[in-house]
């Protein structure tokens, strides 16, 4: 009867909207702000120096820099990071998310890390559940708390741990720790290195899935490496957004799971292995994008959201020029891009494009880069286009053919 009634109140608490508030972070460890001692302020990060330190290194983390541990003949080692005293007041739930690598031995199966807190003048083991890169890895050691075994080597792996603190007295200034740890002493070299910590307050107020999705995706400021996405909102708590590298398909996040965004793509949450990557979560319209390869396709789709972290409900319906795609420019003129079997020809108010092999579709873009025509399905030869209902500028053509995208500037002048 424990079980089930535990069961039944995660469910309960996760089918809450959440608002995405980052109380305390993302924490890059840029610089080494550690503080080592036997104690420290409740407003650093502290690192106690008893046994082997958690320590600052400069390069070789997620993000450049990172904190952790690492040694051999480590005596059953064990360490905590404490973060700043976090203010969680008004929130019955706490996503807690960090980027880890990690060593693993097969023959060493007590390696693990745990989590926990202090709050109304005690440790509070409250974990809920921890998830790594979507994938619930939560073990209960039972007195010593919840956390997730060093059971696979894992490197810049997103980490999720959900707690509940609803029955807190007072939120207003809870401690959180990170506490990796050795069950041996051998010479195999143990790590645990972690970086991109953040703390997110989630609220107790249910809500439905969201029933209008975000709309009308475009794009601005379209450079080599980089572009700005802008949306207009639909009626959920929160919006995700995703980008692929492609110019087709939709981005399907998957209910109770926590998207972590980063705007430089491929450093964000995948759904799952599908190249779709999280750029943004939370109330805004507007995202830069940078990472990007020049005279690539970019797609980019809004998911409206409710719910609390790890019991979000994504609404994954496609709506008026959401997704929507874009190209990224290239540095040394589109008119380079040449290829034997495409050839183009005007005429009166439109062009011909014609080719020994099958041309499969064609989009246009703007010089701003947004998408003004797209045919998937022309699957033809030959392939008349109308510019009638076009205004004069320069646009830039992709045209799939046998396979290959072809990139063609078009100036209209009427």
């Amino acid at each position: 009867m424990k079980k089930l009634i535990l069961f039944i109140a995660f469910l309960f608490i996760t089918n809450f909207t959440f608002s995405q508030t980052y109380l305390l972070g993302p924490q890059e460890f840029n610089t080494d702000i550690l503080v080592h001692g036997a104690s420290a302020p409740v407003t650093s990060w502290f690192a106690p120096n008893s046994n082997p330190q958690i320590d600052f290194i400069a390069t070789g983390g997620c993000t450049n820099s990172w904190v952790g541990y690492s040694g051999s003949w480590n005596s059953y080692w064990g360490n905590f990071l404490r973060m700043p005293q976090v203010n969680c007041t008004g929130n019955d739930t706490i996503l807690m998310t960090f980027d880890v690598s990690h060593s693993y031995f097969a023959t060493q199966p007590n390696d693990w890390c745990r989590f926990y807190m202090w709050a109304d003048a005690g440790y509070k083991n409250n974990v809920i559940s921890v998830k790594i890169d979507g994938v619930d890895v939560t073990y209960d050691s039972g007195v010593n708390g919840k956390g997730f075994k060093l059971d696979q080597l894992r490197t810049c792996a997103q980490v999720q741990i959900l707690f509940n603190i609803s029955a807190i007295a007072d939120k207003s200034n809870i401690l959180f720790y990170i506490e990796p740890s050795c069950g041996y002493n051998n010479s195999n070299v143990f790590s645990f290195k972690f970086d991109n910590v953040s703390i997110i307050g989630g609220t107790s107020i249910p809500l439905p899935a969201p029933t209008v999705q975000a709309s009308v995706v475009t794009f601005s400021n379209v450079g080599l490496n980089q572009l700005e996405a802008n949306w207009t909102r639909g009626n959920g708590s929160n919006c995700a957004v995703f980008i692929k590298q492609t110019n087709s398909g939709n981005a399907s996040p998957v209910d109770n799971t926590t998207y972590i965004p980063n705007t430089a793509f491929g450093s964000g949450t995948q759904i799952a292995s599908t190249g779709w990557y999280c750029i943004y979560s939370g109330t805004g319209t507007t995202a830069t994008i940078t990472n990007l390869l020049q005279a690539t396709n970019y797609r980019v789709m809004v998911c409206e959201f409710n719910g609390n972290p790890l019991g979000e409900k994504y609404n994954v319906l496609v709506s008026t020029q959401n997704p929507n795609d874009t190209i990224t420019g290239n540095n040394v003129g589109i008119n380079e891009f040449n290829e034997e079997n495409l050839a183009i020809s005007t005429f009166e108010n439109g062009i011909l494009f014609s080719s020994s092999k099958i041309i499969k579709s064609m989009k246009l873009y703007s010089i701003t880069g947004n998408l003004v025509f797209s045919n998937e399905n022309i699957n033809v030869n030959s392939f008349t286009f109308s510019t009638n209902s076009m205004t004069s500028g320069i646009y830039l053509a992709n045209i799939e053919v046998n396979g290959k995208f072809i990139f063609k500037k078009i100036h209209i002048l009427k």
